[in-house]
């Protein structure tokens, strides 16, 4: 089955299609699919379900064989992947897919399973949208997105028109030097040096950018990282002033400890004495890559992908993908989905699968976006105090 196959055979079944992954609903179940590939072939597809109950995959897999159930990094979450015929044109595969899901929202059913029912933004109930969180797809109130989203692209547009990159590299300096100095401590009261307390120094770095309002660019990931090295060399200088105080008996003054150190260490003992740290702190910079890469269009990006994943919760979703009802509801969530992220007026670059796995990106940048929309919003707010010529025919929205 190829990239097309699966875009097509679930384009065909009415479900909300974002990119590479498709979301809908089953037996009040709320759920998310995406394809393993490789190159243009797919081998398997996946389901994500999220429940307010943490169960491991050993009490379903019985229920559903020749499928492999995998818990999540979140609890609650559990992956459901089948197998599919490489051969096949999609039909038989996706039927089997779908199947296979219906075995497993049956089996949590008769566990007693239940989809959360509580907005991760509001912690209230009565939810009556679904949105795909960190969590999983999961129930939502459509305000609180929108809102949390708005508040996301218009802090961005005011970083980057107001950021400041003097500020922020002191800030990436500052914070570098508090991780580094909490390591140092730790290593010297304990004795020992943990590895895992030098993923605080990219992030303490990372912080302190964004805490003196550094503009978030590619300027913020590029001063963390340097900073975060130069620790390395603070950490080492530091720890050989200590030797030198507790073995002479003196502290050295900052020219003199710079002095000693080059006379006394050569470059194979740097070397020897800076591997480990270094190595920490590479696994460090690793562990914090997809916060310490943040930045203004990182965020933009995500408010927008958020958007497109809106769909109207149905507690009384089909069994059945493809039914002509399911096929309706489906296509509503998809027209929520675009709805929310124009009324942003955000059209941020990104694909999206769907016959010819592809959309049309707007051009505009984000602040163009957000100025867009709150002229759209002061217009509407002005039509509102103002009675219809044609309320029959009334074209204006409300924007929550």
């Amino acid at each position: 089955m190829t990239l097309q196959d699966y875009a097509r055979g679930l384009g065909e079944r009415g479900l909300l299609i974002v990119k590479d992954r498709a979301f809908g609903q089953m037996n009040g179940y709320p759920y998310f699919i995406y394809p393993n590939w490789r190159g243009s072939v797919i081998h398997s597809l996946a389901a994500v379900f999220h429940f307010s109950q943490n169960v491991r995959p050993r009490y379903l897999k019985n229920q559903v064989p020749d499928t492999k159930l995998t818990s999540g990094t979140n609890p609650g979450t559990l992956t459901m992947t089948v197998k599919v015929d490489k051969l096949d044109d999609g039909k038989d595969s996706l039927n089997r897919f779908f199947q296979k899901m219906g075995e497993f929202t049956d089996a949590a059913h008769k566990m007693g399973l239940t989809a959360p029912g509580k907005c991760p933004i509001c912690k209230q109930g009565n939810c009556d949208s679904l949105a795909l969180f960190p969590q999983g797809y999961v129930p939502t109130h459509r305000a609180c997105v929108e809102q949390s989203n708005f508040d996301r692209i218009r802090d961005a547009a005011d970083n980057s028109e107001h950021g400041n990159h003097g500020l922020g590299i002191l800030g990436a300096f500052l914070g570098a030097m508090l991780g580094c100095l909490l390591v140092f401590l730790i290593a010297m009261f304990s004795g020992n040096i943990y590895a895992v307390l030098y993923v605080v120094i990219p992030l303490a770095s990372y912080y302190g950018y964004k805490l003196f309002k550094g503009r978030m660019d590619k300027t913020a990931l590029t001063s963390v990282l340097i900073f975060s090295i130069l620790s390395l060399f603070a950490f080492e200088f530091a720890n050989f002033a200590v030797v030198w105080h507790r073995q002479i008996g003196e502290w050295l003054s900052p020219a003199g400890l710079f002095s000693r150190y080059f006379q006394i260490m050569s470059g194979s003992a740097m070397l020897s004495d800076m591997a480990m740290p270094a190595l920490f702190l590479f696994f460090g910079i690793l562990l914090d890559w997809n916060t310490i890469k943040s930045s203004n269009k990182t965020y933009v990006q995500n408010a927008e992908n958020q958007l497109q994943t809106l769909m109207v919760l149905d507690p009384q979703a089909p069994a059945v993908p493809g039914s002509e009802v399911e096929k309706a509801s489906r296509n509503a969530a998809a027209v929520e989905g675009r709805d929310s992220l124009e009324r942003f007026g955000s059209a941020g670059e990104g694909e999206v699968l769907g016959d010819d796995i592809a959309r049309q990106s707007g051009k505009q940048s984000f602040s163009e976006a957000l100025k867009e929309y709150q002229q759209q919003k002061s217009q509407e707010d002005s039509r509102r105090k103002e009675p219809p010529e044609n309320p029959q025919n009334n074209d204006t929205f409300d924007v929550k």
